[in-house]
């Protein structure tokens, strides 16, 4: 096993430098930790989340004297050209707003992240009524990927992974909220990045 001395000696004598790819990747990651953290405490605020985790990275990497490669040259000119073909065939991804589907309901759920800021929804029109119109009421209603998990508090949840609807409710902020999917591009241009790292790297 490793001991104190040896862990000190090797944190005071790494390498402290990242590089650029890898700090966004970082980046992404921590903000989609904190989408979670930030949904299921109910007070989840697009702009809160993305600038509270650049914030922390900022912190990080001052204490830890962490310094940022700009330059990579594992890069080459043709992944400029492989990320511009992909690009021109995400610049316009479809708006799916159809629930009971994955696509739709990803949507709604960035959608209604960004309204209640939390996971739940509580339906203010069912919670007003008596317990026999209740019943009608979810007879006559059917919702679409959505589940009542509270009859006394009409509190219903979309049982779905909140991640990717997080970062869509970032991009409905950043972006507009008819350009909410732009996130999906984004997601897309880094996933072109990962495989060509992965594929420089075995080669």
């Amino acid at each position: 096993m490793i001991g104190v001395r040896e862990l000190n000696f090797w944190i005071i004598h790494m390498k402290r430098e990242i590089n650029i790819f890898e700090v966004l990747i970082i980046y992404v990651c921590t903000v989609s930790i904190l989408n979670v953290v930030l949904l299921a405490t109910n007070v989840f605020y697009p702009l809160l989340s993305v600038l509270g985790a650049l914030a922390f990275l900022i912190m990080v990497f001052v204490i830890f004297r962490i310094k940022i490669r700009f330059k990579d040259t594992r890069f080459h000119w043709i992944f400029l050209v492989i990320l511009v073909i992909g690009l021109a065939l995400r610049l316009s991804p479809n708006l799916y707003l159809t629930g009971g589907q994955d696509q739709g309901t990803y949507v709604s759920m960035s959608q209604q992240y960004e309204v209640n800021h939390g996971l739940y929804i509580i339906d203010e029109v069912r919670q007003s009524l008596t317990e026999d119109l209740k019943i009608t009421y979810d007879k006559a209603t059917t919702f679409l990927g959505i589940n009542l998990i509270d009859d006394s508090s009409s509190k219903y949840v979309m049982p779905f992974y909140p991640v990717l609807p997080s970062w869509l409710a970032i991009g409905g902020t950043l972006f507009g909220s008819d350009n909410r999917v732009y996130a999906l591009t984004i997601f897309s241009m880094l996933s072109i990045a990962a495989t060509y790292l992965f594929a420089y790297e075995v080669s």
